[in-house]
């Protein structure tokens, strides 16, 4: 019994390997498909041959916000400071240690900073604001 069983598996693992599982009519339709030209992500589909783009790529910039260590309350909020970017449109901010490690002593930077998400096309205003590209998560 155990060898009928056995050999059943063996023949129907190897039945879909020797030959075609799915009917011609289902290949056919999945290869016309995938010749069809597909929208890109991010992109709207105009007509069959034009695309165009609806979204603006986004990049994170950021400032340290001028915090030293113990000296509670220092440090420019992220609020305040987003007005330096003037027209610049900002989508998301926050306030985030920029991940390296420094000596504990007083008056030294905290290494937080204010964090915006911007268009990457306002990169170059907003870098000769002081700002810089944030390269961390």
């Amino acid at each position: 019994m155990k060898l009928l069983l056995v050999l059943m598996m063996v023949v129907s693992v190897f039945s879909c390997s020797t030959r075609t599982c799915k009917p011609n009519e289902t290949i056919a339709q999945n290869q016309a498909a995938s010749a069809q030209p597909q929208p890109v992500a991010g992109e709207t589909k105009i007509s069959p041959t034009t695309t165009m783009t609806n979204t603006l790529k986004k990049i994170k910039i950021y400032k340290p916000d001028g915090s030293v260590q113990c000296e509670q309350g220092t440090g420019t909020p992220a609020p305040e400071m987003a007005k330096q970017l003037g027209d610049i449109k900002v989508y998301s901010s926050e306030n985030k240690h920029d991940g390296l490690i420094r000596t504990q002593v007083c008056g030294n930077a905290t290494g937080h900073c204010n964090v915006y998400e911007i268009n990457e096309s306002d990169f170059a205003k907003a870098e000769k604001l002081g700002f810089k590209k944030w390269k961390n998560n």
